[in-house]
């Protein structure tokens, strides 16, 4: 299973009180870190995809195979 590592900016982002306030900069290290944290996210669901379609051709080729046994 793939593991999704948080920047730690982004973390340390979510961890400020609204009473504080945020700089500009903190709040863009914060979504880029998100956006790396979504683009990991996004590479596992893509490779889990990629694995369904190839488990999906075994299962119909298998399937095939016994059909043709069969008749």
């Amino acid at each position: 299973m793939a593991k999704i590592l948080f920047d730690e900016k982004f973390l340390e982002a979510g961890d400020q009180s609204f009473d504080e306030p945020i700089e500009t900069q903190e709040i863009i290290d914060a979504i880029k870190a998100l956006n790396r944290s979504v683009a990991q996210i996004n590479r596992a669901v893509v490779k889990l995809q990629q694995k369904m379609i190839n488990r999906q051709a075994a299962l119909e080729s298998e399937a095939v195979k016994i059909v043709q046994t069969i008749h």
